[in-house]
């Protein structure tokens, strides 16, 4: 009776212990990235060094339009970066990560993966219980995060509501106000 409890006891943990990656829930993409036309974000805009203000922008998702083959939302954005605005972007969500295309690409961009660890793109690095911001209290926060040589941003999502601060350059953006379906935050 004992060998078959070791026998058991040791194909539970061999089975148990895989080098895959690790993964959670499937739906967690569109919870923490909620593409839908009508959705609306905006964020205040400070500098990290003197918190001086630098403006509020704002992020809506106007359409849906076909490119390739593939649904994309569009979205308007009023961010600024060296001077110029994003204006109109392209994103899709599918097997939890996110893509965007821009005109002028010749192809689409994979921008977050939501569950695994990839350094060549923004990817999932941990996670908060809880975050507290003026604008309200969030739950089980996903940090996403992108290192390069000349480039690091670190933001925060939260389930139902998507970014809710993120960090790079010497710039904070924090969420000051969303319309997410019916439902407002501020």
């Amino acid at each position: 009776m004992k060998a078959v409890f070791f026998i058991i006891l040791c194909l539970a943990v061999f089975t148990g212990c895989g080098d895959g990656a690790v993964t959670s829930p499937s739906n967690q993409s569109s919870e923490y990235y909620p593409l839908q036309i009508g959705n609306e974000w905006r964020y205040i805009e400070t500098r990290n060094y003197n918190y001086d203000t630098v403006g509020i922008y704002k992020i809506s998702v106007v359409s849906k339009e076909e490119i390739n083959g593939k649904i994309y939302f569009k979205l308007s954005d009023s961010a600024k970066y060296a001077e110029k605005t994003r204006g109109e972007r392209y994103e899709r969500i599918e097997d939890e990560k996110l893509y965007y295309y821009k005109n002028g690409y010749s192809k689409e961009v994979l921008d977050i993966d939501f569950v695994n660890r990839d350094n060549s793109v923004g990817s999932f690095y941990g996670s908060l219980d809880k975050v507290e911001y003026p604008i309200g209290t969030f739950y089980n926060v996903k940090q996403i995060n992108w290192l390069q040589v000349d480039y690091s941003s670190f933001n925060e999502y939260a389930p139902g509501i998507g970014l809710i601060s993120s960090t790079s350059n010497g710039v904070r953006r924090e969420l000051v106000y969303a319309k997410i379906s019916d439902k407002i935050y501020q």
